[in-house]
């Protein structure tokens, strides 16, 4: 988008992929943007920004050895911007951030997943049997997983929200859970 057209909302559609290439780490930053991460059955990373914003909105990435970088850089608050990536099953670890944007995780879960927002809700589910460690932090959002099986250690905090967790494994599965929140409710089922 144009330096010259700032205060007109314009439509964002813009996909890039980007091959793995070792990558065992991927690291996700964003403003106020919503992220949804979901499996992608190739060996490449694709990313796709959509929606509409009346300020210049530019995907960036940074690999290092085996850390792939995706930086979301927004200029100014308004407008409503998604960020879809697709992942393969081979990355390790997936750490999230954003200060305003709802973060949701579906049909993948890797070794180690970090989820942190500010003013964001945090939704996990259709993850696979998979043993993870998960923390996810917002201080006004509410979170919300779901698991089918697997061992899972997980930490939810929510300042001002509610955690959901909902756990369908039976058996030898497991869920270690560590959940707080100042001004909301814990439900386990």
């Amino acid at each position: 988008m144009g330096k010259g057209k700032e205060n007109k909302e314009q439509r964002i559609d813009e996909r890039k992929s980007f091959p793995r290439e070792n990558v065992e780490r991927i690291l996700i930053t964003t403003k106020n943007a919503n992220v949804s991460v979901q499996l992608t059955r190739e060996d490449i990373v694709q990313t796709w920004i959509h929606g509409k914003s009346s300020q210049e909105v530019n995907l960036e990435k940074e690999k290092r050895k085996k850390e792939l970088i995706i930086m979301l850089d927004e200029k100014g608050d308004g407008g409503n911007v998604k960020l879809k990536i697709a992942i393969p099953t081979s990355i390790k670890y997936l750490s999230i951030g954003t200060s305003a944007g709802n973060v949701r995780v579906s049909e993948i879960l890797p070794e180690e997943l970090r989820i942190k927002t500010k003013k964001g809700d945090v939704q996990i589910n259709d993850v696979p049997e998979k043993d993870s460690k998960i923390s996810i932090s917002t201080r006004s959002g509410n979170i919300e997983t779901e698991f089918e099986s697997g061992y899972v250690e997980l930490e939810a905090k929510s300042r001002m929200g509610k955690v959901y967790n909902y756990y369908k494994g039976s058996g030898e599965e497991t869920i270690k859970l560590n959940a707080s929140t100042t001004y909301g409710d814990i439900i386990v089922s």
